[in-house]
Formats: C-alpha cells, sequence, structure tokens
C-alpha cells in the first residue's frame, strides 16, 4: 500500500456479465515492460515490492509508478469493494453454446429469456444483448438444441435444428438501435414452426437470436442459445 487509497473504478467490458451469484474471482494483473498494456502478461517480479520497474500498476493520480517510485516498500494491498444491485427479471432458461462468436464489438451477444415458466401465464419475454448498434436480427426457435459453425456463410454458430421457428414477421424482426439489444415477448400458443403450434407443460424449447452485422464486410451472427422447459 501507498498510505493513501487509490480508488479504481472498474467498468464491465461489453458482453460481460453482473455477478449473480458466488463465489466469484477477481484476477489483478501486474505490469512492468508492459506498462500501460492492460492484457500483455506480466513478465517479471521481484520479492519485496519495491524494486523500481516492476510490478508497476496505474495509481491515482494518473500514471504508471512501482512501491519505490511512490515513496513506499513493501507489498501491494488490494481490497475489492462490491456492491447489491438490481438486475431486473431472472434468467428463467439454461443457456448453452457459450460463449457464442465474437462480433464487431469484439465479444459475443448474449441471450436470456424473462419472466414465468408456467405455460398458463403466458408470460415470457426474450431478450438478445451485446450486439453490434444499429442491425436488425430476429430470433429462432426450436425443441432440438444443434450445432452447426458458420451456416450459409455467417461468422456465428446455429444452435437449433428440427423443425426451426423463425420470428421473422415484419411485427417481429428487431433493430438494435444504439443499445447494442432488443427484446421480444412470446405468445405461448403460436410458435412459428412449420405448422405453428403451442407450448405444452414438460415440453423443452430452445431459443437463439440471429443479427447482421459489419465485421468487417457484411455478414451475420447468433447470439448464445437458451433452453427453457416448461412447466
Amino acid at each position: 500500500q501507498d498510505g493513501f487509497i487509490n480508488e479504481f473504478d472498474l467498468t464491465m467490458y461489453p458482453g460481460n456479465r453482473i455477478i449473480n451469484s458466488g463465489p466469484f474471482t477477481v484476477t489483478l494483473e501486474f505490469a512492468n515492460d508492459n506498462a500501460g498494456n492492460l492484457f500483455a502478461p506480466s513478465t517479471s517480479y521481484d520479492t519485496n515490492g519495491c524494486q523500481s520497474g516492476k510490478n508497476v500498476v496505474y495509481a491515482i493520480p494518473g500514471g504508471w509508478n512501482d512501491a519505490c517510485a511512490l515513496g513506499v516498500g513493501g507489498d501491494w494491498q488490494f481490497h475489492v469493494i462490491y456492491r447489491q444491485v438490481n438486475c431486473g427479471p431472472s434468467n428463467i432458461g439454461t443457456n448453452y453454446c457459450l460463449p457464442a462468436a465474437a462480433n464487431s464489438t469484439g465479444f459475443p451477444a448474449g441471450m436470456l429469456a424473462t419472466g414465468s415458466l408456467y405455460v398458463a401465464d403466458n408470460d415470457v419475454t426474450l431478450q438478445a444483448v451485446g450486439m453490434p448498434q444499429n442491425q436488425f436480427g430476429y430470433f429462432l426457435t426450436s425443441q432440438t438444441p444443434y450445432f452447426l459453425a458458420n451456416p450459409g456463410g455467417s461468422q456465428g454458430n446455429l444452435c437449433l435444428a428440427g423443425n426451426l421457428g423463425r420470428f421473422n414477421a415484419l411485427s417481429d424482426i428487431r433493430y438494435s438501435g444504439t443499445t447494442g439489444e432488443f427484446s421480444l415477448v412470446l405468445d405461448l400458443t403460436d410458435m412459428p414452426t412449420n405448422p405453428h403450434q403451442a407450448v405444452f407443460v414438460g415440453q423443452t424449447w430452445n431459443y437463439q437470436c440471429w443479427y447482421r452485422d459489419q465485421n468487417p464486410s457484411s455478414t451475420s451472427n447468433f447470439t448464445e442459445a437458451v433452453g427453457v422447459t416448461w412447466q
């Protein structure tokens, strides 16, 4: 420690998820020869935390400093402070095909189903997150999980098979806008397979989202998938 508090505001990179169960691990990296590069490996260390040019951290006020440069010796001490937040509705399904292929944001897009597991409630919303901005897409559904890489030249992975339903009616096609996400409220009495069919208690239905991208040329991608077993 350097005798005063260095506070680091750690913001989540796109595609990362809020921690909703414990325990969790926080990884900290010392930079030395790679000072200023948060993603390069730490290449050396010393035994007492006070050797010039080693075990460098970004201290407040700004700058990469080692313990000696800050006038102290000994080891660094790190304390993690976290807070509980309201993350909104919980995912009622089980995600698979993780992680999805990275899109032009550099990260994969996520998928969740929120609402009620009970068919009688008919209260479910699909949500796709972490997509590139200002792109069109639509949701898919099937009772058969699967894995097919790069279907039709897509950069993503299709995780459904069998009697595939597409929520691609004009009223169901969605636009990611400036948030890079969109949602769709389901009608469990009408899954758009061929022929259309209703969801029944005990069935497992799987959902995924297909969306367009520019990475760097025109292409498409998929979110991860989520399976929901209805009650």
